[in-house]
């Protein structure tokens, strides 16, 4: 992921939600996430439902989730615990797909 460039077709899976191969849902909406409703500083990691993603289109980096990526959170507004976690989400995706398939 090169700074600067959204990545929303990579969503994580959240605690609210198990994964799906097909991955964030696709609809005919914009590809960019909506962003409307901001949740503020503490955000907890059960605060984040279903498939989340990372966006650079705001001043900060941003994760967000929910219709149409619609709810939001600031990075550095999530709790020391809730980025642990989402860290952690992110370690697991990239060494899934580092993995043969089967192994």
């Amino acid at each position: 992921m090169s700074m600067g460039h959204t990545n929303h077709r990579a969503p994580f899976p959240s605690s609210h939600q198990t994964w799906r191969p097909a991955g964030w849902p696709r609809t005919a909406g914009p590809a960019l996430p909506a962003l409307t409703i901001q949740f503020h500083a503490p955000v907890h990691y059960p605060a984040i439902r279903g498939l989340y993603g990372f966006t650079f289109q705001l001043e900060a980096p941003a994760i967000y989730w929910g219709r149409n990526g619609r709810c939001f959170a600031f990075l550095h507004d999530l709790t020391p615990e809730a980025l642990a976690r989402v860290m952690d989400d992110c370690r697991g995706a990239t060494h899934d797909r580092r993995q043969p398939w089967g192994a």
